[in-house]
């Protein structure tokens, strides 16, 4: 386990919060901890912000999946992380959060995780560390949000057209497909149903 971490293939969790289907099951940290129990090495956390917009829920986005709060995911991710094996845990942060709530996750993060997060000494890393350097570390990979590329589209000049939205093409294959707004999908299978009882 000496090569770089990018050499390997990664036991990997997608939306590792779910208890159930991508629509309406609850969410909570016990699929996360039993993940971990299993030596999944890779958690997903879809934050976005709670109905007060004064703290950070995580949920399937646009669903009827139920909240749980991301400082319950973070500590049992920190209790379980290693009890299946002593290999780095990468927390995959799906971001749908404004800045403030931004700052607030850095926050949670460094006060939960300490001294085991791990920090690259340089911007420019060649390669990533091996598994073995990174025993015992938590990693976080995470982007800007979807929303906030979105925002910066509007503002695009000339020049600027390989600026990209939140995930690239290929993207779906190893993140999984976004699922559309669960609200609308409900108004246009009603309409499709209205029109369809009109027409008869």
């Amino acid at each position: 386990m000496s090569r770089p971490l990018s050499h390997y293939f990664i036991y990997m969790g997608h939306n590792s919060y779910l208890t159930g289907n991508q629509l309406s099951s609850d969410c909570s940290d016990i699929p996360i901890i039993k993940a971990l129990q299993r030596g999944v090495r890779v958690i997903e956390l879809d934050m976005w912000p709670n109905s007060a917009k004064d703290d950070i829920n995580i949920l399937h986005g646009r669903t009827l999946t139920t909240p749980v709060s991301l400082i319950k995911c973070l500590r049992s991710i920190k209790e379980y992380a290693f009890v299946a094996s002593p290999y780095p845990v990468i927390i995959t942060l799906e971001d749908h959060l404004p800045a403030d709530l931004q700052d607030k996750v850095a926050k949670m993060v460094l006060e939960v995780f300490g001294n085991i997060l791990y920090y690259p000494d340089t911007d420019q890393l060649k390669e990533f560390p091996s598994p073995e350097e990174l025993k015992g570390r938590v990693i976080l990979s995470t982007k800007p949000p979807k929303e906030y590329l979105e925002a910066k589209v509007g503002t695009m000049k000339e020049g600027d057209a390989d600026l990209h939205l939140g995930k690239g093409a290929g993207d779906d294959a190893a993140w999984g497909k976004e699922v559309p707004d669960f609200h609308t999908e409900i108004k246009s299978a009603k309409k499709l149903d209205d029109d369809v009882s009109e027409h008869q």
